[in-house]
């Protein structure tokens, strides 16, 4: 076990083939809540850094709430990043809700390589599991709710059962503290964090762990 700012990694047995990482340059990935807090950073890292075509998947809008203007903020966000940013309303706990936004996905760019749950916890990564049945992704990280350590343990459970059983390529991630500014200040998490949490390398068949 070894810690990284606030990672903690653990052995992962899956390599890559072929060394390096998992993302694909211009890639399509599903990003769960990926219009603000950890979703926004690491849609804006895979955006950013790989050219990502992003499909992110947001709570529909109440009268309560300003989406619009989130929505407009995370869009142009990661287009100026050099990826391109599409948006979805999903419920992240809502198995034929991801249904739809997994469908939509791939209607905007035609395939789709991988998905990120920054949203939701245990729900949505149990929701997204099994809305996803049957999908063939690269890779599929689940973010943990910052601090919440029974939830961090039922996520890895789920990406080790994932990975190790299906053969599907899981990871979960936790943050464990509050936030470090830096080049996202808004999700509370730096660029180098969010790289090193989608396991940018996966070096020496090692990869992170809640």
């Amino acid at each position: 076990v070894a810690y990284r700012g606030r990672l903690r990694w653990e052995p992962f047995r899956t390599p890559v083939e072929g060394g390096g990482t998992r993302l694909r340059e211009g890639g399509a990935y599903l990003v769960v809540g990926g219009v603000e807090g950890v979703g926004l950073a690491v849609a804006g890292y895979l955006a950013g850094h790989h050219r990502a075509r992003l499909v992110l998947a947001d709570r529909p809008a109440d009268s309560q709430d300003d989406g619009a203007a989130r929505r407009a903020f995370a869009v142009g966000a990661h287009r100026s990043l050099g990826g391109e940013a599409e948006i979805v309303d999903a419920d992240p706990t809502d198995v034929y809700s991801l249904r739809r936004a997994i469908a939509e996905a791939r209607e905007c760019f035609g395939t789709l390589h991988g998905a990120v749950v920054a949203t939701g916890g245990e729900a949505a990564a149990q929701a997204f599991d099994d809305a996803a049945d049957g999908e063939s992704l690269d890779v599929l990280a689940l973010f943990a709710p910052v601090g919440s350590r029974g939830e961090a343990a039922s996520l890895h459970a789920l990406a080790e059962f994932r990975d190790r059983v299906r053969g599907e390529p899981t990871f979960a991630v936790a943050w464990e503290g509050g936030g470090a500014g830096g080049d996202a200040p808004l999700a509370g998490v730096s660029a180098p964090e969010v790289g090193e949490g989608l396991g940018r390398g996966f070096p020496g068949g090692a990869g992170p762990r809640v």
